[in-house]
């Protein structure tokens, strides 16, 4: 288990993962009561409600005091979206307009394989 090396909100999560991607990653700001009617479960409501409130419970500083290796949140995301099977590539419905293709530096959807799926995870 990795452990993190730094606090972060949600905003800087979504800054991070956007420049690690080379896609925009943007977190709504929603009422407890939208974000359960978008499907969030009530009980995650109320965590992050408590963790707004009282702070994250989280103390990267206790496993740094304790000689415990940590990660900072940029090196995690470089190194996990760096990997091309990990990558999911969207062909979205033309007629919503909106079709995308791999993050930059990444070759197209191979011949054989379906959406969400890597080269290295062929069909059939």
């Amino acid at each position: 288990m990795e452990l993190a090396s730094d606090l972060r909100t949600m905003t800087e999560v979504a800054a991070i993962l956007s420049e690690v991607t080379g896609r925009t990653v943007t977190t709504p700001v929603l009422t407890p009561e939208e974000a359960v009617e978008r499907g969030l479960p009530p009980f995650a409501v109320n965590a992050a409600e408590q963790i707004n409130e009282n702070g994250s419970p989280a103390c990267p500083e206790i496993a740094q005091a304790l000689g415990l290796p940590t990660t900072d949140l940029r090196t995690w995301a470089r190194r996990t979206f760096s990997r091309p099977a990990l990558v999911e590539v969207r062909h979205l419905d033309d007629a919503h307009g909106d079709q995308r293709g791999p993050p930059p530096g990444l070759p197209d959807r191979p011949a054989g394989t379906e959406v969400g799926r890597s080269a290295h995870q062929p069909t059939g």
